[in-house]
């Protein structure tokens, strides 16, 4: 009984924490820790260095890395940021859970309100064109009609391996990159050289366009400011205005989607060619690299001749800042054997929890303003054991519908449904095993 009480409070851990690394990580942050890769690194000599067994370990770093099969680990790159478990438990953990929750390759998204699936992709950086198929294909929806179809609370199913560096904005003279782009950055060809990252960087009242090359490790230059012009499709840098975005060459791969490499030519280059090397079709981006290559016609270029070339990059967050407070602990802190009583605010703050009692016979109620003439309530009694945790098997379900004289009509949905109550690192947890109400909320005490 024991262990099964722990191997449900994990899995629980797992499904309701609501601090996502990535895109690909969303539900295991508590369990993964992440690393830069360095050159020559190899994710085996990575495991080995945190303390972790590769072969044992693999599962669990393609889960959380979105990677379909493990040769792609072979192909990690300098300043990339990698996932990894924190152990070997955890690794199980999230195989276990991510086994349980849905298809393979594909990660859990729970719709909000005025999701579509195209508002979704675009947020996770997911080409919803390329992957409108795949996704039908992970959710069995049989047409594009149930694309839009979707409804706030749903869980559905989004495509792990598709190019998470689909653009949520284009470069001037470029067109969305085609579905056969590879996610993670092209390595150069022999003599290539990959010059800078290209990001974007909204300009503020009183920044110059050289101090911002010089913050972004681009030292400016008349080089450098070639390339913002031709980047921009600008023709002087006076033109710049603050509050507009722009893009800029960095050294860094934080927030970049594209990358500028510079190449040789050699006898039977072609300009075709060489995009398709760097993952993206020359007629998108012939305009842009007219601009970066004006010495030259792109058609005939000189052998010998050195050009500037536009490649793909998988998108990498920029790390967060650390809050100035003390590290949350890796397990979790119990709370003490009083003091659960009060109330606490769903993150949407449409819900809260009344606890009242003391934690060997508590009394909660969890309310649910559906809206101005509905709400739903959930009440039942338990005891809070030494880890934060209440299981119960009590709980009455009500609905109250109001009409418009304020008159008030309550019905039992149902009596005896089963859950639990957890209180984690001063946020409470809940889940009501009848209909999964509340899985991925947690709420905060307001008082």
């Amino acid at each position: 009984m024991k262990k099964k009480l722990i191997t449900i409070l994990l899995l629980f851990c797992l499904v309701v924490t609501v601090f996502p690394l990535s895109a690909f990580a969303a539900d295991f942050s508590p369990y993964a820790t992440q690393v830069v890769v360095n050159k020559g690194d190899t994710v085996s000599a990575i495991c080995r260095a945190h303390g972790l067994d590769y072969e044992s370990v693999q599962t669990a770093i393609l889960i959380l890395n979105g990677y379909a099969k493990p040769a792609s680990l072979n192909a990690i790159k300098p300043g990339q940021v990698l996932y990894l478990p924190k152990s070997a438990d955890d690794a199980k953990a999230i195989v276990a859970l991510h086994a349980k929750e849905g298809p393979a390759n594909a990660i859990q998204y729970t719709v909000k309100q005025g999701d579509t699936i195209f508002t979704i992709c675009t947020a996770l950086r997911i080409n919803y064109s390329a992957s409108k198929e795949e996704i039908k294909k992970l959710n069995n929806w049989t047409s594009d009609n149930d694309l839009s179809k979707i409804y706030v609370g749903q869980k559905i199913y989004l495509p792990m391996t598709t190019n998470t560096a689909a653009q949520s904005t284009t470069l001037p003279g470029t067109t969305t990159p085609t579905a056969t782009v590879n996610t993670q950055t092209a390595a150069p060809s022999a003599g290539d050289k990959l010059e800078y990252y290209i990001v974007t960087h909204k300009m503020a009242r009183g920044e110059t366009v050289n101090g911002v090359c010089d913050e972004l490790g681009a030292k400016y230059s008349p080089k450098v400011s070639d390339i913002v012009k031709a980047l921009n499709n600008l023709t002087n840098l006076s033109s710049v205005q603050a509050g507009k975005e722009y893009y800029f060459p960095s050294t860094s791969p934080y927030n970049a989607s594209y990358a500028l490499y510079s190449h040789t030519i050699v006898s039977g280059d072609t300009t075709s060619k060489l995009c398709n090397a760097y993952g993206v079709r020359y007629e998108n981006v012939k305009e842009l690299l007219e601009r970066l290559n004006p010495s030259f016609k792109l058609t005939s270029i000189p052998v010998g001749k050195k050009i500037y070339l536009i490649g793909t990059t998988s998108y990498i967050p920029a790390p967060a800042t650390p809050a100035p407070t003390t590290p949350t602990p890796t397990n979790p802190t119990p709370a003490p054997v009083t003091g659960y009583n009060g109330s606490y605010q769903a993150v949407d703050q449409r819900a809260t929890i009344e606890i009242s009692g003391t934690a060997q016979a508590s009394t909660v109620k969890v309310h649910w303003a559906g809206s101005a003439f509905d709400a739903v309530d959930w009440v039942f009694q338990g005891a809070f054991n030494e880890s934060g945790l209440m299981e119960y098997n009590n709980c009455t379900k009500s609905t109250t519908k109001y009409n418009e004289a304020g008159a008030a009509a309550r019905t039992i949905n149902y009596q005896n449904g089963t859950g639990w109550l957890y209180y984690v690192n001063g946020a409470l947890y809940w889940y009501d095993n009848q209909e999964n109400a509340g899985n991925g909320f947690y709420f905060t005490r307001v008082k």
